[in-house]
């Protein structure tokens, strides 16, 4: 059984209306600085029932100022050549030079607690087939910005073929990435890739900044080769540090949403 889910079933509906100071394409889609909520609509539903969990397709509320495909042709030329040849070109890094992009890559980090996140453009042609998005350890997240695109997926044993159109998203679990096939017209897609913080990698940075921080305090006791003596006294001065600072100020410092000096 193959089951075809609509993508305005998981997401919020398209607002009447844009906010002020917004500007609003002909599909109702604000162009504006975007969060989570605007590619999955409710988030405390997407925790508790997609992330990590599920493949699902949303109906974006906003999309970030992208790029046309003209344009990705001025930054490079060669891609234009493979892509009349029927390959499928990729654009890493737009954040670089489109800063809606960039805004969006960092408030996906905020969102989702996560260690980084990758932004690509990628450019199929009609009727051929788009590579895998992302690895597949990566949470991943595509934006259909043009054209449409069908996904052959899974939940469980069941098949499920998820199609995007303008406008439209399909977040994919690690594990479930794959390559989609292109519909009539050349597909355009934002690709999102976002990196689960590890915990001991958060150990890790907090650890290095306060040692960084008090590089020029001597560690105290008779050698200071004694490897018990310095874990003593990085335990001890460690546990000074947290009760005297605010432990979200050090998480966000150690996922480098800071500087640590």
């Amino acid at each position: 059984m193959t089951v075809a889910l609509d993508p305005t079933s998981q997401g919020a509906r398209l607002p009447a209306t844009a906010p002020s100071g917004a500007t609003t394409t002909g599909t109702g889609v604000r162009n504006l600085p975007i969060r989570l909520a605007g590619i999955v609509g409710d988030t405390d539903s997407f925790f508790g029932e997609v992330w990590g969990i599920r493949p699902a397709s949303f109906h974006c509320r906003a999309l970030p100022d992208t790029a046309t495909p003209a344009d990705l042709w001025k930054r490079d030329p060669a891609a234009q050549e493979r892509f009349a040849g029927g390959e499928s070109v990729r654009f890493d890094g737009p954040g670089e030079w489109l800063p809606g992009i960039a805004d969006l890559v960092t408030a996906l980090c905020e969102d989702l607690g996560a260690a980084d996140a990758q932004a690509a453009l990628v450019l199929t042609p009609a009727g051929t087939v788009a590579p895998e998005p992302a690895a597949h350890s990566d949470h991943t997240f595509v934006l259909q910005l043009d054209g449409s695109s069908s996904w052959d997926l899974a939940y469980g044993r069941v098949p499920v073929t998820i199609t995007l159109h303008r406008t439209s998203a399909v977040y994919l679990p690690p594990g479930q990435a794959c390559p989609a096939v292109v519909g009539d017209e050349d597909s355009l897609q934002l690709v999102l890739t976002v990196q689960e913080t590890d915990k001991r990698k958060v150990a890790e940075r907090a650890i290095a900044a306060f040692l960084q921080a008090a590089a020029e305090k001597p560690v105290p006791g008779i050698h200071p080769a004694v490897a018990d003596e310095k874990v003593a006294w990085l335990r001890t001065e460690l546990a000074g540090l947290m009760a005297g600072q605010d432990v979200s100020a050090i998480v966000r410092r150690a996922l480098g949403g800071e500087p640590t000096a």
